[in-house]
């Protein structure tokens, strides 16, 4: 049941619509820079985007308090798909930086942060459907970590440079997609 739709077409402000009635429910002022992409928590309490301007080019928007919860610094190129993700239950947002590391912010305590040392530049990450689990994509290499434990569980090299990664809906399985070639 679609209601809400996020939207950016004048690159700094984020829109947010009622699907049904057409009606802007809220403005969200506060990027530094084009927006390229969004993503709505699963619970719907927050809004995450990536824009193209400065270090700190990631932002965190609590929809409830219509504020600013964080500014973090998060991966950047076109081909990313943001290169953070919420975990199903909406506890943590996961976001992955330039400096091949991951960080975990915990929500309900927007101070709380955990960084995974996973010395990779990941383009792609992805919560396991329990939300205990995080694969990450860097290159041609996949890395399956434990979030609770900060411990990598396993890796892999597809033989191609990984742009995707989603997980099965049982979480015994993830899907890679990438590309081959420079």
């Amino acid at each position: 049941d679609v209601r809400r739709a996020a939207l950016c077409w004048d690159n700094t402000t984020v829109h947010v619509f009622e699907i049904e009635s057409g009606k802007e429910l809220l403005t969200l002022p506060g990027s530094l820079g084009s927006v390229g992409w969004l993503r709505f928590s699963p619970d719907g309490r927050w809004l995450v985007a990536r824009h193209h301007a400065t270090t700190t080019n990631g932002i965190l928007w609590n929809l409830e308090t219509r504020t600013v919860a964080r500014r973090f610094r998060a991966a950047q190129g076109i081909f990313t798909d943001g290169a953070y993700d919420f975990s199903p239950d909406s506890r943590w947002l996961a976001s992955a930086d330039q400096s091949a590391g991951v960080h975990v912010y915990e929500l309900t305590d927007e101070k709380s942060t955990v960084t995974l040392g996973v010395g990779l530049a990941a383009r792609t990450l992805r919560f396991s459907p329990d939300g205990g689990r995080l694969a990450l994509g860097a290159g041609g290499i996949v890395e399956i970590w434990d979030v609770t434990a900060r411990q990598p569980l396993g890796r892999f090299e597809p033989g191609f440079h990984v742009e995707w990664i989603s997980w099965h809906p049982g979480g015994e399985w993830v899907c890679v997609n990438g590309y081959s070639g420079d």
